[in-house]
């Protein structure tokens, strides 16, 4: 839900930034991005990337 929120605030400030724009004679400053906790601008990778069909039926069917 709160994913959402962060989202829709950043939607109006940006529709109230481009009105404001088309409106105005000076160009208004940006709005900055509603600060999230969740995103710190890098990607999380959990594991250390793909196994072999064999490690995977290794571990699946467990040996047999």
């Amino acid at each position: 839900m709160a994913h959402l929120l962060a989202d829709l605030y950043d939607l109006v400030a940006s529709f109230a930034w481009l009105f404001s724009t088309a409106h105005s004679k000076s160009k208004p400053r940006k709005p900055k991005r509603y600060p999230v906790p969740w995103a710190k601008g890098e990607e999380r990778h959990i594991g250390k990337g793909a196994i072999t069909i064999a490690e995977f039926d290794q571990w699946y069917y467990g040996g047999e």
